[in-house]
């Protein structure tokens, strides 16, 4: 079989009930996979090992790389080859203590913002609206799709297609997010954010992307007085223990309020009118 032909009975085996974004970003990667170690009839251990061992050297981060051998497991298990990799064997999740956790600045992302106004393409646009906005994750706008912007709300997903949160569109920013969402990889992000930089004169320093925008969110929101309990809904933090997040987490009756609130205190929205 050839690369299409591969692809088509992967996406036939996908199940009817998979989210859009798996039903997608799944043989995206698989078409990924197969462009680097060639259409064959079997594929083995050897063949998943080599792709994230290719993925991780340029530049892909460990987080990124668990989730594709995720990805290539399911294409294992659907395509009848023998699994590549027990769970234990793909890159851990890194402790909290050993994540380097650069935070944008306010007057920085005040120069992303700006420049991109004035000079960026619609990708660019779109994408820094989305992450100063909502502070999405790398992987999380990695995934967006033109059907998550439906009647003035975006709907967050994660990775594997599951619904976060569902956020309304400011009007502050209605125009740039009118754009044509395809998912991608963490890694095209993280070179979209080099090129925003680039484009707003910034040097780019280690470990920067996305998720550092998403950080000087919550720190703006918080030096704001945003109430915590909503500041945790629209970043869409899981809270631990099942009671304390239930009593914790606004009601739908108070998500109007909630909404309201930080778009009021928000930090980074008055930079797009």
């Amino acid at each position: 079989m050839n690369k299409e032909q591969i692809l088509d009975k992967f996406k036939r085996s996908i199940p009817q009930w998979a989210s859009a974004s798996v039903r997608t970003r799944y043989p995206y990667i698989v078409g990924r996979f197969i462009d680097h170690v060639g259409a064959k009839p079997v594929y083995t251990r050897d063949d998943a090992v080599q792709f994230l061992n290719y993925m991780m050297q340029n530049g892909a981060r460990a987080y990124y790389v668990r989730w594709i051998g995720y990805v290539l497991i399911t294409f294992y298990k659907y395509m009848g080859f023998q699994r590549p990799f027990a769970d234990r064997e793909l890159p851990a999740k890194p402790l909290e203590h050993e994540m380097v956790k650069p935070t944008l600045s306010a007057d920085k992302v005040a120069e992303l913002v700006a420049a991109v106004l004035d000079r960026g393409s619609s990708r660019m646009k779109a994408y820094l609206a989305v992450s100063t906005i909502y502070g999405l994750r790398a992987v999380e706008l990695a995934g967006l799709r033109k059907d998550d912007f439906k009647g003035g709300y975006i709907t967050v997903r994660t990775a594997k297609g599951r619904a976060l949160g569902v956020h309304p569109i400011p009007s502050e920013i209605a125009q740039y997010v009118n754009y044509n969402f395809k998912p991608c990889t963490a890694q095209a992000m993280s070179l979209l954010f080099k090129r925003i930089q680039a484009l707003a004169d910034q040097q780019h320093a280690e470990h920067e992307g996305f998720h550092s925008i998403r950080r000087g969110l919550v720190k703006g929101l918080l030096d704001n007085k945003v109430d915590q309990r909503y500041v945790t809904m629209f970043l869409r933090w899981k809270i631990a223990g099942s009671m304390l997040a239930t009593y914790a987490a606004p009601d739908a009756s108070e998500l109007p309020k909630a909404h309201a609130e930080i778009f009021k205190k928000h930090p980074y929205l008055r930079l797009w009118k």
